[in-house]
């Protein structure tokens, strides 16, 4: 891989993994839109990373191979600097792993003391908010349903609702605690549940869910389709 190469990639990593670089105009072309938008995911991964970069150096590697002008790192430097970002923020992301799983036992152990609250063998926590009399969906069937996802401090990460538009998907193509508590609905129901990391998205996490959440979900069943 040569200098140019290797730089590609990390400009490659930036955009889906940056402190902001301030704007004092607002994005109006669709470049401009689409630019912004790229740069804020960015700098929101490495700000949840614990990962501190200098904005200038990034805007000015970002200038400098652009406009095809010398780049002033080796190739071997640039590959042993990425090394040591990723060692760097794999460290960070571990650290939090570990906080985050204790406090998901601890916001989990609080739920289950509240009032009409269940668990399964598999630790899926969940409350009947309204109780449907149509039949349960299967694996291989696909769903119509509303639902709202939150982190266990009350922060909405997804939400059908807000979107103005149920979703339709496979039971089978969903979460394992999505999985598990949806066979246990019948049609109509609205329920609430609190899903383990382990039924969830685990020490790996998502850009939205930070590694070993506790998350909340509710869901209506509004279909059931056979595929």
């Amino acid at each position: 891989m040569n200098h140019r190469q290797t730089i590609h990639a990390l400009l490659l990593l930036l955009s889906i993994n940056l402190p902001l670089i301030g704007c004092e105009n607002k994005p109006k072309s669709a470049i401009d839109r689409q630019s912004y938008a790229a740069g804020i995911q960015m700098a929101e991964t490495f700000k949840k990373g614990g990962v501190k970069l200098n904005p200038r150096m990034v805007e000015q590697a970002l200038q400098d191979v652009l406009n095809e002008r010398p780049l002033h790192m080796k190739n071997e430097d640039i590959q042993a600097e990425l090394l040591a970002l990723s060692q760097r923020a794999q460290e960070r992301r571990q650290k939090d792993a570990q906080s985050n799983l204790n406090e998901a036992k601890k916001f989990m152990d609080a739920y289950m003391a509240e009032k009409g609250v269940k668990k399964t063998n598999s630790g899926l926590l969940y409350r009947i908010l309204q109780t449907g009399k149509g039949r349960r969906p299967k694996p291989f069937e696909f769903i119509k349903l509303h639902y709202t996802g939150k982190l266990s401090n009350g922060q909405i990460f997804d939400s059908s609702i807000l979107r103005g538009k149920p979703s339709e998907l496979s039971v089978n193509a969903v979460i394992p605690g999505w999985r598990e508590a949806l066979q246990l609905m019948p049609l109509g129901s609205k329920w609430e549940i609190v899903v383990p990391p382990a039924l969830a998205y685990g020490a790996t996490g998502t850009t939205l869910i930070p590694p070993n959440s506790a998350l909340i979900f509710e869901l209506e069943l509004l279909g059931i389709k056979q595929p």
